[in-house]
């Protein structure tokens, strides 16, 4: 029986942009489909958002950043588990690279392994074109003023990221 409270699970993601301006989004399969997504997770014990960010960049692709760019989207999700629902609060991250650094998901361990099947970097029309479905589900519309320079003075609400689980609107 799931309880009514959902676990609140904070999450630091990256919107990881190389020098042609396209995003890198990782494709994982899993009960709703598939769906492309930014690289990021949820915090450990007594991580910092950033620290979060900057950790799970490096476990999921092999990039190693020093400084973040600044939080420019936040969203929050809730999925179903087990016996309990959450409620994913995520931040997102900007970063800005020079060049089209390579990407290396083999080092993924566990659930994330088992799900996460690919990775690609995409231009915005790109992902305009797509059918596919990717998270935020908004993600052209946000990426647009990045990609232009503009970054907002306070985060915008991305609207609910999704993962792979059974989503609860």
């Amino acid at each position: 029986m799931l309880e009514d409270k959902p676990i609140d699970r904070p999450a630091a993601r990256l919107i990881v942009l190389n020098e042609k301006d396209e995003v890198l989004l990782l494709r994982l399969e899993g009960n709703g489909g598939p769906l492309w997504r930014t690289p990021g997770g949820g915090l450990q014990a007594g991580e910092s958002y950033e620290q979060a960010a900057r950790r799970e960049l490096k476990e999921e692709t092999r990039i190693e950043v020093g400084q973040l760019g600044p939080w420019v989207w936040k969203g929050a999700h809730l999925w179903r588990g087990r016996h309990q629902t959450h409620r994913r609060i995520g931040r997102f991250y900007l970063v800005r690279l020079r060049h089209t650094p390579k990407v290396n998901i083999a080092g993924l361990t566990g659930l994330e392994a088992s799900l996460t099947v690919e990775y690609r970097w995409w231009s915005i029309d790109e992902i305009r074109q797509s059918r596919e479905r990717f998270s935020p589900h908004r993600m052209a519309e946000l990426l647009t003023p990045l990609i232009a320079g503009e970054i907002p003075n306070q985060p915008i609400d991305a609207g609910p990221f999704s993962y792979v689980t059974e989503d609860l609107r």
